[in-house]
């Protein structure tokens, strides 16, 4: 009975044995489609006639020792091989190691970190020596403020503004030029001559109804000049326009002319003094004084006059803007121009003059002083002194005319420079002043606005939106520079020369 009772216990515990075979084999056959039978492995000892089904894996099983195979699967880790090239199995192994490794840094952080806690604390002491100090380097900015204060040198511009002390020549009118009251400052509008004459280089001029004179002064003539009874013979006024007015006038005419005033008084203090001889005009004759208005105070001599050409040549003084207490600077102070009445009224304002009343068709009918001295100026040598002519100069510039190869030359003008630099800003100061010329570049280079040529100069001297004449053409004052205070007769021309 017993005996029968194992044996039937051995039958069903096969029974169930080889259930429970077969269903493991089924559950394996589905991955190893899937697989490849890399998971069959494992599946061998589990049953033998399944396999059939699957052909490959049921003979695969044998090597039941592909426990190596499922190293198999750590070839999908070779992928990861290629960081380590051509080894493979050896970053397996090691990687292993390596795991815990891992855990043995967290270790050492355990152990010798805590120490090296405390020196993290140090580490947020080095933060604050890259924060904390920026932060004080920041307040060392503001001192970059106080530096820019400090830029306010720029007030040291002011010199500009020195055209105030050079400006304030006028005084009450007809009162005596003195020493201590200078008659002539600087003229506050500087033109553009046709061509302004060498003053080196003499000619002979022709006064129609008294005669022929000297282009040049000659100030060895001591009545005329350094000896002579002027008011304004005196070193504090050597130099201004009132005192070589009086000199040249002498020499032309023998005579004191009578003014002892400011420049822009001394045509109706001529008139006054010698009604006979003189007349007051708006258009100049040869031999004739002009004045400016009260505001630009100026005067000077017309020497010669071509009504055809609407030309006329004129000597004036003080350009420098300053009295010559040297006797050689004074007498180097003043200049010889070709202009046209228009180009003179743009300087000076509303100019007036006191016309000598010749009659150069009938001499007899002059005064009785002009016929004396025309006999004098008739006697005179003028040695083999060529007549000037208006159309050897008019609107010539015979020079070297200033390039971006020969950059420095002396113009019609004085010095002439170029630069070349943005126009936008100068041209908007241009525009708050009124000027609405069209801005351009012509062919040659230079920057022009309208027909004029942009140049930069000293303000004291040439105001800006005045002209001026330059070896390249007329020119127009928009900008100035440094140079203005070395040099206050440089001009230099906007060009984009490069």
């Amino acid at each position: 009975m017993k005996t029968k009772k194992i044996f039937a216990a051995l039958t069903a515990v096969c029974l169930s044995a080889q259930a429970a075979g077969l269903t493991v084999f089924a559950e394996t056959i589905v991955p190893d489609e899937g697989t490849d039978g890399s998971s069959s492995a494992s599946t061998q000892p589990a049953g033998t006639t399944v396999p059939d089904p699957t052909n490959t894996s049921p003979v695969s099983p044998e090597p039941a020792e592909p426990v190596t195979p499922p190293a198999a699967p750590e070839q999908p880790d070779a992928p990861a091989e290629p960081e380590a090239g051509q080894q493979p199995e050896a970053p397996d192994q090691p990687q292993p190691p390596e795991n815990p490794e891992t855990p043995e840094a967290p270790d050492k952080p355990d152990n010798p970190d805590d120490p090296e806690n405390p020196v993290d604390p140090e580490n947020p002491v080095d933060p604050e020596n890259p924060e904390d100090p920026n932060a004080p380097a920041e307040p060392e900015q503001p001192e970059e403020p106080s530096e820019k204060p400090a830029e306010p040198a720029e007030p040291e511009q002011p010199a500009t503004p020195e055209p105030a002390p050079v400006q304030p020549a006028p005084v009450a009118p007809y009162e005596p030029a003195l020493p201590d009251n200078p008659s002539h400052t600087i003229p506050s509008g500087p033109y553009a001559p046709l061509k302004v004459i060498n003053t080196m280089e003499d000619a002979r001029l022709t006064i129609p109804g008294l005669g022929d004179i000297r282009l040049l002064p000659d100030f060895n003539n001591a009545r005329a000049w350094k000896g002579s009874s002027s008011s304004y013979n005196t070193p504090g006024l050597w130099g201004q326009c009132t005192w070589f007015a009086w000199g040249r006038f002498y020499e032309i005419y023998g005579f004191a002319p009578g003014f002892t005033g400011n420049g822009n008084q001394c045509v109706d203090q001529l008139l006054a003094a010698h009604p006979d001889k003189f007349e007051k005009s708006d258009m100049p004759k040869a031999g004739a004084v002009f004045s400016s208005d009260y505001a630009h105070n100026h005067v000077g001599l017309v020497l010669a006059v071509d009504e055809e050409q609407d030309l006329m040549l004129i000597q004036e003084a003080n350009f420098d803007g300053v009295s010559n207490p040297v006797w050689n600077e004074a007498i180097l102070d003043w200049k010889t121009s070709v202009v046209t009445p228009e180009i003179l009224k743009q300087a000076y304002g509303e100019v007036t003059y006191a016309n000598p009343k010749l009659d150069d068709q009938v001499p007899e009918n002059n005064h009785e002083f002009f016929r004396a001295r025309a006999k004098e100026l008739e006697s005179a040598d003028y040695g083999d002194l060529e007549f000037f002519s208006f159309d050897e100069v008019e609107g010539v510039w015979s020079g070297q005319p200033l390039n971006r190869t020969v950059g420095t030359i002396m113009g019609p003008s004085g010095k002439e420079t170029y630069y070349n630099l943005p126009m936008s800003g100068v041209v908007n100061i241009m525009r708050s002043m009124g000027n609405k010329d069209l801005y351009w570049v012509r062919a040659d280079g230079c920057k022009m606005l309208g027909r004029y040529i942009m140049v930069a100069a000293d303000l004291r001297v040439h105001p800006r939106g005045s002209l001026v004449e330059t070896s390249l053409g007329t020119g127009i004052v928009c900008d100035t520079g440094e140079f203005a205070l070395s040099n206050p007769y440089q001009i230099d021309i906007a060009v984009a020369w490069k």
